[in-house]
């Protein structure tokens, strides 16, 4: 490899890096819950990546994809290494965000009730929902995330959805009853 290889693949990695630690911070923190434990999954999850860059393997059209798929790898070893259990709580509130705007009684206990009922959801379902939701990914892009079959990721998606429905089905708006017209 030449000397101009090395500067432009190093321009790459930095470019790379500075347009997606943020997210992956972010991504991190609402997988473990503690902002350390963040910092050095994504701190991995870099090393990871650019240790193979210029192989081919992180060659590929959706580097994002592939260091969103790093990170959950990096979390899920860490969590093997730890004997850990998962957070249950995917959906936390981020401990960098500015102070909420002042809220009524009424949605802080609606942010409680949509928390919990996430927290109740099987993980699969759990990180589909946040993959899907929170990360604005694909239900495709979820399943390459993940690991595992696009049907699985649908039917991960559905069980999570219907649960959800039937859990927080006491917060939707009454509707109107349809009058039969005979």
């Amino acid at each position: 490899m030449s000397s101009n290889d090395v500067v432009v693949i190093q321009a790459d990695q930095t470019e790379f890096y500075r347009a997606n630690v943020t997210w992956l911070l972010r991504a991190a923190y609402v997988r473990c819950g503690d902002r350390q434990w963040a910092e050095d999954l994504v701190q991995e999850t870099f090393v990871r990546l650019f240790r193979n860059w210029s192989t081919g393997r992180t060659a590929i059209a959706d580097r994002r994809g592939y260091a969103a798929r790093t990170l959950l790898n990096c979390f899920r070893d860490d969590l093997r290494r730890r004997g850990a259990r998962p957070p249950t709580d995917l959906v936390s509130d981020h401990e960098d965000r500015a102070a909420p705007a002042p809220v009524g009684d009424a949605e802080i206990d609606l942010e409680d009730q949509v928390r919990t009922a996430v927290r109740g959801l099987a993980p699969q379902q759990r990180e589909v929902i946040y993959h899907y939701y929170y990360e604005d990914l694909s239900l495709t892009e979820t399943a390459r995330v993940m690991g595992i079959g696009p049907g699985s990721v649908h039917n991960y998606h559905s069980l999570a959805k219907k649960r959800l429905r039937t859990e927080l089905a006491h917060l939707a708006p009454p509707t109107k009853e349809r009058r039969d017209e005979r």
